[in-house]
């Protein structure tokens, strides 16, 4: 590995870190500030479990079907970042003072994953359409989950969500265009950027 390749490495590994410190700050602020109006209703404790859980994704599916090849922290890093922009929206009191802010957070957490999971199934030599049309797959079921998610919680008592009809369907279409729009980069500006780093195998053949 040459020095530059290893200051990039070395340098996507402190950011990552930094990113993943991030996601547990913010969503401790709730634990200690609890009476904070942004914080009421919101499921605290299901983001608590949750949030952190995030950040072990890319670590435990890399450790058990890829530990021989490089560690993809781009990648981690952006299935981490939506949860840093959700607990930064909430610590900030964004999602109650700033409308555009929920919508930005739509769209921009599902490019986000939509890249990820594009950039990560792109390392199976099929073809960019077949990328493409998994990557939308993906971007669509999760975000479907990520509604039934909010609606159970809210059955539950968590009243701060603030679900209506109009709002869920809002979230579903700027969701979907962030999907689109984060498979689209995978097939085009990323497609050999390569933002899963290859195994040494690969770089041999």
């Amino acid at each position: 590995m040459t020095s530059n390749k290893l200051i990039s490495r070395n340098g996507l590994f402190l950011f990552n870190m930094f990113i993943k410190g991030m996601n547990v700050f913010l969503i401790l602020i709730p634990v200690f500030f609890p009476d904070l109006p942004q914080f009421q209703g919101k499921a605290i404790g299901a983001r608590l479990i949750l949030y952190p859980a995030a950040g072990l994704i890319v670590p435990v599916i890399w450790w058990l079907f890829s530990k021989k090849s490089p560690f993809p922290h781009l990648v981690d890093i952006l299935v981490v970042l939506p949860f840093i922009i959700d607990s930064g929206g909430n610590a900030l009191n964004l999602y109650n003072t700033t409308e555009f802010y929920d919508r930005f957070a739509h769209w921009f957490n599902w490019v986000s994953l939509t890249v990820a999971f594009g950039s990560a199934v792109s390392i199976c030599k099929i073809t960019r359409v077949n990328v493409a049309s998994l990557a939308i797959g993906f971007g669509a079921v999760t975000h479907i989950l990520w509604e039934v998610g909010e609606f159970v919680v809210m059955q539950m008592g968590a009243s701060g969500l603030q679900l209506t009809y109009t709002d869920t369907l809002e979230d579903l279409i700027l969701s979907f265009f962030g999907t689109v729009a984060g498979s689209l980069l995978v097939v085009s500006v990323f497609w050999r950027a390569k933002l899963m780093p290859s195994s040494p195998a690969e770089h041999s053949t």
